[in-house]
């Protein structure tokens, strides 16, 4: 039972640990996008885009660096096709000058729809892996604890004192004894015999 427990434990904190890494690369979506959106709206503010293409470009690497992230068993997003990395595209081509056309500030708006619409589901997913760690927090904790009690039973059952419960059974048994005689005494006699 308690290797069993200890399985249970170690297997939670594998979890915790995959779950971590969801939530760091979530996490870095998130800041990414926000961060892009910013970038996009003072683009459409001003009519400028310098630096627009560097930021495009750096939000791409880290939304790429965290679609292919992984861990010792292969990448994290990409579910059961493991013979790849789950997102391919490796650079961006040039989407925007330093003056927009119309079309483009019209990408660039439609680009920020998007990232306005995409948010909420990136920080639901976020959260809802948040409420996964706790449960698996918990659950972790729970077989550490009944680990640790089914090892201080086994620990109190193998560390007894078998002199001292010889010993105790040894008393407990002549006092058992003692308690028959009397007993046995007691029974034996009669209204007659103490009256005589």
């Amino acid at each position: 039972m308690v290797a069993l427990q200890n399985s249970y434990s170690a297997a939670a904190r594998v979890i915790s640990t995959t779950l971590s890494l969801y939530d760091a690369n979530i996490i870095t979506i998130d800041e990414s996008s926000a961060t892009l959106r910013q970038k996009i709206m003072t683009a459409i503010g001003t009519g400028q885009t310098q630096g627009l293409q560097e930021s495009i470009a750096g939000a791409f690497d880290q939304f790429r660096a965290a679609l292919n992230a992984g861990d010792c068993s292969g990448a994290l997003l990409a579910g059961a096709q493991t013979d790849a990395m789950p997102f391919k595209p490796q650079t961006l081509a040039d989407t925007v000058g330093d003056t927009p056309t119309a079309t483009q500030m019209d990408a660039l708006k439609t680009a920020m729809g998007q990232i306005d619409a995409a948010l909420p589901g990136v920080r639901a997913i976020n959260a809802e892996n948040g409420r996964k760690q706790a449960e698996t927090e918990t659950l972790g904790t729970r077989a550490d604890d009944r680990a640790n009690l089914l090892s201080e039973l086994i620990s109190t059952n193998e560390d007894a004192d078998y002199g001292q419960i010889a010993s105790d059974l040894s008393q407990q048994q002549t006092v058992l004894r003692a308690s028959y005689s009397v007993f046995t005494q007691l029974s034996s006699l009669s209204l007659t015999q103490y009256l005589k």
